[in-house]
């Protein structure tokens, strides 16, 4: 009886776009040689899987193994060393979910028990991650007393923990410093509209201009500011600085002059600011609550500054 000519494993003409350039040269020498990856592999000193790995553009390739691979299948080393050698662009080859069979069981295999390897490693090493790139793995057949084959496949992956990272009171002030300032800020673009719609009826610009200047230097000036009161509670956390830079940092500043927001009605007298509306008065003075605490002022109408 002939002996029945070794089959062998081909790129796929789907998988080949997504692929390298080198390998297609790889799997076309591999097939004109006649050679399957456990020949290679023995050749190259790796397992058959990591070998196919280097076939398919995955794994990074080692000066060795080009030199051993171009000796092997009669393919220019400089065609290959320049791609191969380089860094790899993993997880290219399969689409995600998988439409072919065989890689969608694996897949399956990763929904149906990756909670279940997920609970038992951590028991065992603690929290972490199995790694995939300082990874072996191989393929073995067995076959049991019945006669059927089952395929074993084994991983090994460098089990790595996560560094110690404490989060520290800092973290939370600056979650809570970033969404006072975001908040402020907004409200502080809504009230530089208004004069445009407000005008319209009747209410000067003026002094709605005095109180956007207020806001916007409230604004300011609240990036030099610790976590003052409101917001959900975060505001009460204060950063870790001594007394007196707190006192420095805090304390009132001197009376400034209203800024001149005349306006000349035509025979050379300034026009009184009219009352600014009551829904963006309430707006700021909730602003300047949660954003500068219970004792910060923002001057409406006329004035400019903390």
């Amino acid at each position: 009886m002939p002996e029945q000519q070794q089959r062998l494993a081909s790129i796929g003409a789907n998988v080949d776009t997504r692929l390298p350039l080198h390998c297609s040269l790889l799997f076309q020498a591999k097939t004109a040689k006649n050679l399957t990856f456990a020949q290679i592999a023995q050749h190259l000193g790796r397992s058959e899987v990591a070998c196919a790995g280097l076939f398919y553009g995955q794994v990074q390739a080692s000066d060795e193994d080009v030199d051993k691979l171009s000796e092997l299948l009669g393919v220019i080393r400089d065609d290959l060393a320049e791609q191969m050698m380089a860094f790899p662009n993993r997880g290219i080859s399969v689409e995600m979910p998988p439409t072919e069979p065989l890689i969608y069981r694996l897949y399956e295999v990763v929904q149906n028990y990756g909670y279940a390897y997920k609970a038992v490693m951590n028991e065992k090493f603690g929290d972490g991650i199995m790694s995939g790139v300082c990874f072996k793995t191989d393929v073995d057949k067995e076959v049991d007393e019945t006669g059927a084959a089952w395929a074993v496949i084994t991983m090994k992956g460098k089990w790595a923990s996560p560094p110690p990272q404490p989060y520290t009171l800092f973290a939370i002030e600056d979650l809570a410093y970033t969404m006072k300032f975001l908040y402020l800020s907004l409200v502080c673009a809504l009230v530089s509209a208004a004069p445009i719609t407000e005008v319209k009826r009747g209410i000067d610009p003026g002094g709605l201009g005095g109180m956007t200047k207020g806001i916007k230097s409230a604004t300011e000036a609240l990036k030099g500011l610790g976590i003052g009161g409101g917001l959900g509670g975060l505001g009460s956390l204060k950063r870790a600085e001594k007394p007196e830079a707190q006192t420095e940092r805090l304390a009132p500043r001197p009376e400034q002059a209203p800024v001149d927001l005349k306006d000349d009605d035509g025979k050379g007298q300034a026009v009184k600011p009219q009352q600014v509306p009551s829904q963006i008065t309430g707006a700021v003075e909730a602003v300047e609550h949660a954003a500068l605490g219970p004792e910060a002022k923002v001057p409406l109408g006329g004035g400019v500054g903390l």
